[in-house]
């Protein structure tokens, strides 16, 4: 089957180690759209940090953020596809992890222009990188006074911030309290944040969300290519037609995947691309 979708997570697979998309990159997705291949960005980041990028490189396509909770227009900002946590249910999760750490983010699914795109428990004690991830993003975000989220929210993930070995625990303890009812995996180092367990409504996934977008194309799951690099792209690039792995992607990614490329800093997604289209000429 002709591949018509690129599925791209953002950091550590579109961007090099710079923060940037570079021009080498840019110039092959040009030409994989000129091809006929639709590229979309599925990540973990949330929508405002996100968009910029989706903006930058010009293509006709809405953007999965959160891991997959939500899809979205970069242009209008129309939300087109929303798994959110239930109200009650994100609360007593987040009375849960606050009991535990003092760095936890709830995430909403809000309009760029209200400038708050998540609640947080300030607290003096919480760890170094997210008093930092809290400076960077200063006004955007709601504090958490009375233990409720403001109203009108729609939450759509919550995420701690600790060391490997702590979120570890805390993982574990999510699980047996809650089940099935939440979704939670570790993220091995998020930009600013480092390590980071973060927790969906059941069934939110980069892969869920790109199928249910891929639908409204007519094109089948065989017909999508997904790169990443890290733990939530896993299972995007284990079930899509192709799956391809960045050079610097965990290992537990590359043994899953059908190419290992070169790294994001030795343009990979540019090796990609030229694969594709020589497999597209071969045909």
């Amino acid at each position: 089957m002709k591949y018509q979708i690129i599925a791209l997570d953002i950091d550590g697979t579109l961007l090099g180690s710079d923060n940037k998309i570079s021009p080498a990159t840019r110039t092959a997705l040009d030409r994989a759209y000129h091809n006929g291949l639709k590229v979309i960005l599925c990540t973990g980041r949330r929508f405002r940090t996100a968009r910029r990028f989706s903006i930058e490189l010009g293509f006709d396509a809405p953007i999965v953020t959160n891991c997959g909770a939500l899809i979205k227009n970069p242009q209008t900002e129309e939300t087109l596809y929303r798994n959110a946590l239930d109200v009650s249910r994100c609360e007593a999760l987040m009375h849960f992890l606050l009991e535990r750490s003092d760095s936890v983010v709830t995430y909403l699914d809000t309009p760029l222009d209200t400038n708050r795109d998540f609640v947080i428990c300030d607290r003096a004690s919480s760890s170094a990188s997210f008093q930092k991830y809290l400076a960077i993003h200063r006004g955007l975000y709601y504090l958490l006074p009375d233990g409720r989220l403001p109203e009108g929210s729609i939450p759509i993930g919550i995420c701690v911030i600790e060391d490997r070995e702590r979120l570890n625990q805390i993982e574990m303890e999510v699980q047996k309290h809650f089940g099935s009812s939440v979704q939670e995996h570790i993220m091995g180092s998020v930009p600013v944040l480092g390590p980071v367990l973060e927790m969906f409504a059941p069934g939110t996934t980069k892969w869920n969300a790109l199928c249910t977008w891929a639908e409204t194309l007519d094109v089948h799951p065989d017909g999508i290519v997904a790169a990443g690099d890290e733990m939530n792209d896993m299972e995007m690039i284990s079930k899509a037609g192709l799956g391809a792995a960045m050079g610097n992607a965990r290992q537990e990614i590359k043994d899953v995947a059908d190419l290992v490329l070169p790294s994001n800093d030795e343009d990979g997604i540019v090796a990609l691309v030229q694969h594709l289209l020589e497999s597209m000429e071969e045909k």
